[in-house]
């Protein structure tokens, strides 16, 4: 029967592509088309020769196989036309339509690869260039957001590298130190050792509610026992192994570079908890903060060292007279606001300058180191200054002028027998003067 399955599969076969449908499609119509002129041709001799019986029905046979071949013409004119939209025209409307769509963001489209061969590879290379688009847009967006997430950890960073670094004084950068590596990492346990190179020991600095005889406190122990004295040992961050019910972690060595390098310390880190981390890998920041809190440290050691220095006196390593004008001040409008007792001793080696024209200069200061160190065995409320020359002062807090006279005199007792031990071939005493707040008596100068 002649069904336009039939007429589709007898004409286009295994034609996919548009041009072979086209052929195909050709080569029929003209099969098709001579096949009617053929016919024509035949009837049109006979139309002519007015016959008989036979030859009538011969031309009637002639004509109907004819309007049969005009007939396959049509079917096969439809069969182009309905082949050409369906395997051409409606797919590329739709390729045209999704093109659009891709083009105002909607990657989420996918052309259905149907029709023509050529068709169906433009819109399946349609389809890859919308998923590769949508990849890159993808990526791009996660590394927007990774960017966006390390930007928020390296101001983090910094921010606590800046926190670290503007103090002068080690409690607050140890305080910081810690809160900062727990922050980056997400550690749940932070101490901080001071790292003792004389007797290679890890002295713990922090937390300072673990410094002490409580039973949970942090003691002093060997470099060789410790699991971060490997840190300490190595200049290297090390990580731990769980032990004595401690979770596992890392020991980041406190290192102050330079011309040699010099390790202040361990951070020891224990319990990591990468929820509330900063960083996923915290091991370069930590180094690096641990480098920063190292350098800040030994700033603040010099720090304590300068100010130490330009408050004792060189020789006698007693506090000078600028400490001395400073801590009276102080202690004057204490005692006056409280009403306390204050006095103060000034002590004078008796005939010093002969002491240095008999003996020499350097026996001259082993005298006043002897005064300095007698006079600075007070207690621990006194404080004792060397005031110029073979002067000297010591501040009584708390102490009104009778004790004050007493303990002047137990001194000049006592600096008499110790300069003694020098084996001088002569005495050597010193004059006490005593003064106390009155109400005569109510500032430095008076």
């Amino acid at each position: 029967m002649l069904t336009p399955a039939w007429l589709r599969q007898a004409v286009l076969g295994d034609a996919f592509s548009i041009g072979e449908q086209a052929r195909a499609l050709q080569v029929a119509m003209n099969r098709a088309t001579g096949l009617a002129i053929a016919l024509g041709a035949f009837e049109f001799p006979l139309a002519l020769s007015h016959g008989t019986g036979p030859v009538i029905v011969i031309t009637f046979i002639v004509a109907a196989l004819e309007l049969m071949a005009v007939v396959l013409v049509a079917l096969i004119a439809h069969l182009a036309h309905t082949t050409l939209r369906e395997s051409a025209f409606r797919p590329i409307e739709e390729l045209s339509s999704t093109a659009r769509r891709m083009a105002n963001g909607d990657l989420q489209v996918g052309a259905e690869p149907h029709g023509a061969l050529e068709v169906q590879q433009i819109a399946s290379t349609l389809g890859v260039l919308a998923n590769a688009i949508q990849t890159e847009r993808n990526n791009r967006v996660a590394d927007r957001r990774a960017g966006e997430k390390e930007n928020t950890s390296l101001r983090e960073i910094l921010s606590i590298t800046r926190d670290v670094g503007t103090h002068l004084e080690p409690e607050p950068i140890l305080a910081q130190l810690a809160k900062g590596a727990r922050r980056l990492g997400g550690y749940a346990e932070v101490v901080v050792w001071r790292f003792d190179e004389l007797d290679s020991d890890l002295v713990p600095v922090y937390p300072p509610d673990r410094l002490g005889s409580k039973p949970n406190a942090l003691t002093r122990i060997k470099v060789a026992r410790a699991a971060a004295g490997r840190a300490a040992t190595s200049g290297q961050t090390v990580r731990l192994r769980p032990e004595d019910g401690r979770a596992a972690g890392l020991a980041v060595p406190l290192v102050v570079g330079g011309v040699g390098l010099r390790i202040l310390g361990v951070l020891e880190l224990r319990g990591e908890n990468t929820a509330e981390a900063i960083v996923s890998d915290p091991i370069d920041a930590l180094e690096a903060l641990a480098s920063h809190a190292a350098t800040a440290l030994a700033a603040a050691q010099l720090y304590e060292q300068l100010e130490q220095r330009s408050e004792t006196d060189a020789l006698t390593k007693v506090f000078n007279r600028r400490k001395l004008e400073t801590d009276l001040r102080i202690e004057i409008g204490r005692s006056l606001r409280y009403g306390h007792p204050l006095s103060i001793i000034m002590v004078d080696v008796d005939h010093f300058k002969s002491i240095n024209d008999s003996f020499g200069h350097p026996t001259g200061d082993e005298v006043l180191k002897v005064v300095a160190s007698t006079i600075g065995r007070g207690r621990e409320t006194d404080a004792a200054y060397r005031f110029g020359g073979e002067e000297f002062a010591v501040l009584l807090r708390e102490t009104d002028v009778t004790s004050a006279r007493a303990v002047a005199e137990r001194m000049r007792i006592k600096i008499k027998e110790n300069v003694a031990t020098l084996g001088l071939p002569r005495d050597v005493t010193a004059s006490l003067g005593v003064a106390s707040i009155a109400a005569d008596v109510q500032s430095a100068e008076k």
